[in-house]
């Protein structure tokens, strides 16, 4: 090994030489061994599994998760959305039902209900 200190009596740590932590961790001599203190997002003894944020499942109402490094998002199904697709999109907000109809809203839907005597 090498040495250093005043006297050259102190061995120097080599064991992060070959740079084992990947992903850009930071690696820590321990003796003859080292650990990875990984950035955000990896995981693993040498940090080289990437987290999966959609497990457990984030999406709500059959949203789909797309897993990125240290981030996810939704892809929601049609009516739904927000960052977790927990809101019901109301379709009766651009007023579709004729004049004098009430609009009641669904799921990606809408039912115009009208006013007696008009069809």
């Amino acid at each position: 090994p090498d040495w250093e200190g005043t006297t050259c009596h102190i061995p120097v740590m080599q064991a992060c030489k070959s740079s084992p932590c990947l992903n850009g961790a930071t690696c820590i001599n321990t003796g003859e061994m080292y650990s990875c203190v990984c950035k955000e997002g990896f995981e693993g003894q040498r940090c080289q599994r990437d987290v999966n944020e959609c497990n457990p499942p984030p999406c709500y109402n059959g949203g789909k998760c797309v897993d990125g490094i240290n981030w996810f998002r939704c892809d929601c199904s049609p009516g739904f959305a927000g960052p977790d697709c927990r809101i019901n999109v109301n379709e009766c907000a651009t007023n579709p039902c004729g004049t004098g109809a009430t609009c009641i809203d669904g799921i990606a839907s809408y039912t115009c209900v009208c006013p007696p005597g008009r069809k």
